[in-house]
């Protein structure tokens, strides 16, 4: 995000242990409670789709002229259900934003939140198609080819809300919606985005989906190139079988309790307290005892641990940049409408004097604080350590021989995470010369090493840099503290561009930290960022039509 637009005024040097003294919170309308909202606010998950799935808000304003504002899709990650009590008071901070642009005679619309529940352990595909007819309302259908091919049922569950067909039947090129993921969530969206410009939804009787249909896509600590942790956990590296797991690993561990989960606790009571959405396996004709010993779900290719290991999402890049829709133009990896975010957290804080280590910006304020966050520092030592063994890779030698794609995981690069996702996997999709990645060959940032090359090669996608040093919240472009410059420039001057990847890296930053509210100063400032930011896109957007 371009310095001119923040309202905030952070210096990449400064590292009080006091929030409350951060420059972050100066403005007076970010000292909001950091209470979680009360319990009969909170949404509850009693169906898929229920009504509370979506937060009814006031659009009447001095501006009734003009329409509402697209709603935002927020989209949960791997496990983690879409509560709205887990992503914050956004009606709140949304309140307080539009308060403090009124402030400067500015007008900014009260927009809703959409609160989707994508299948929590599913894969990026069958969980785009779920979000697909959850907004759009009817059956699921996850493709008649795909669904032949992993083995599982075609159709899934039927989503209504109150007798209204989904929570958003108007989406369209001209309803467009604005969507932000964290964690799998991110890769959810930009597979969603695929499958609307390459017409996927067709034959579900919905032959006029475009690219155009998704106004702005944000990343949080999504990895959108994978991450290594996953071979950690008990992914099982080549030369076994793609998707195999460790029987005595968490993740074999894990996925049997699922099981054991969807077995023996009753359908209604699952939906209500913690729905993982996998009718569509139909285990009851697989058997409990062959699910146990392996799993045709949690042991294949279409599942959400696999989806999130670096070989599945360079698989996954390899085969649409080699499709016939990217061929003929119709998808290149971006749309040309789209404003694309990634916010890329690590947990490691560079050093003048020593290597990166993992260290948090603030220390937890409460046990249950620390309780989230000490197993993420301790497992980013690890992940920062993992190296694959001589004869083990992620992808099979002879398959990469026949790419297109180059694919090297150098731990050079894959060093830096956040205590599940590596940082570089955090940037964007797909492979990139400028930034790492894939690529074995050394980042190229461009010589005021901001990476403001956007000529890519080798199928890279047009993207832009910034990258902290150790602030609590960097933003793109922050060109330091004297900013006056900056701030004297008009609002409605458009500094960032469609069809362009802008990435922040924030240092000393968990996994959970975007993704999880516990009202830190940095949440505050953070999502009041995002609210803003979403404004001026809509604006940006009008003024191209």
């Amino acid at each position: 995000m371009p310095a001119q637009e923040s309202n905030f005024s952070d210096r990449e040097s400064e590292e009080s242990s006091d929030e409350d003294d951060h420059p972050l919170l100066s403005i007076p309308a970010l000292r909001i409670s950091t209470r979680l909202p009360s319990p009969s606010n909170l949404t509850t998950p009693t169906s898929p789709l229920s009504p509370t799935s979506t937060v009814p808000t006031d659009y009447s304003s001095d501006r009734d002229d003009l329409e509402p504002p697209p709603p935002l899709v927020l989209v949960a990650g791997f496990l983690a259900p879409s509560w709205k009590a887990n992503w914050g008071p956004l009606e709140e901070l949304q309140e307080l934003a539009i308060r403090e642009e009124a402030s400067k005679g500015r007008w900014l619309g009260r927009r809703k939140f959409l609160y989707v529940t994508p299948g929590m352990c599913s894969s990026v595909h069958d969980r785009a198609c779920e979000i697909f007819a959850q907004l759009k309302g009817g059956i699921v259908d996850y493709g008649e080819v795909h669904s032949r091919e992993v083995g599982h049922e075609r159709y899934g569950r039927t989503y209504e809300v109150s007798h209204h067909p989904g929570l958003y039947p108007q989406w369209s090129a001209t309803h467009p919606l604005h969507f932000l993921g964290h964690s799998l969530g991110g890769p959810t969206i930009y597979k969603l985005q695929e499958f609307l410009a390459t017409g996927f939804f067709a034959p579900a009787g919905h032959p006029d989906t475009s690219v155009d249909w998704i106004r702005s896509l944000t990343g949080l600590s999504a990895p959108f190139r994978g991450t290594t942790a996953c071979y950690l956990l008990g992914l099982r590296p080549y030369p076994h079988p793609p998707g195999a797991v460790y029987p005595l690993s968490f993740g074999g561990v894990a996925y049997r309790t699922l099981h054991l989960y969807e077995y023996f606790v009753p359908e209604s009571v699952r939906r209500a307290v913690y729905d993982l959405q996998l009718d569509h396996w139909n285990f009851p004709t697989h058997g409990l005892w062959k699910c146990l010993w392996r799993s045709p779900w949690a042991e294949g290719l279409d599942t959400a641990p696999y989806d999130l290991c670096v070989g599945a999402r360079w698989r996954d890049w390899e085969r649409m940049t080699g499709s016939e829709s990217w061929e003929k133009g119709e998808w290149r990896g971006v749309g040309q409408r789209t404003w694309y975010r990634s916010f890329a957290t690590s947990l490691a804080i560079p050093s003048l004097l020593l290597p990166p280590f993992p260290a948090p910006t603030s220390l937890p304020k409460s046990a249950l604080s620390l309780a989230i966050s000490l197993p993420l520092y301790l497992l980013s030592l690890l992940v920062s350590r993992h190296r694959f063994v001589p004869g083990t890779s992620a992808v099979p030698p002879a398959e990469l021989a026949a790419a297109r794609t180059p694919f090297s995981i150098d731990p050079h690069f894959w060093h830096d995470n956040d205590g599940l996702c590596c940082v570089v996997g955090q940037y964007h999709p797909g492979a990139c010369r400028r930034c790492g990645g894939w690529d074995s060959r050394a980042p190229f940032l461009g010589e005021d090493g901001l990476g403001n090359d956007t000529e890519g090669g080798d199928n890279s996608l047009p993207c832009l840099h910034r990258r902290s040093l150790g602030s609590r919240y960097a933003r793109y472009g922050d060109k330091g503290p004297d900013r006056a410059e900056d701030e004297s420039k008009s609002e409605n001057e458009q500094t960032e561009n469609p069809g362009v990847w802008y990435v922040t890296e924030l240092a000393g930053a968990t996994h959970l930290d975007l993704g999880l509210w516990h009202g830190s100063g940095m949440q505050k400032a953070f999502w009041a960022d995002v609210i803003k930011w979403l404004g001026k896109v809509d604006g940006w957007a009008e003024r191209a039509e």
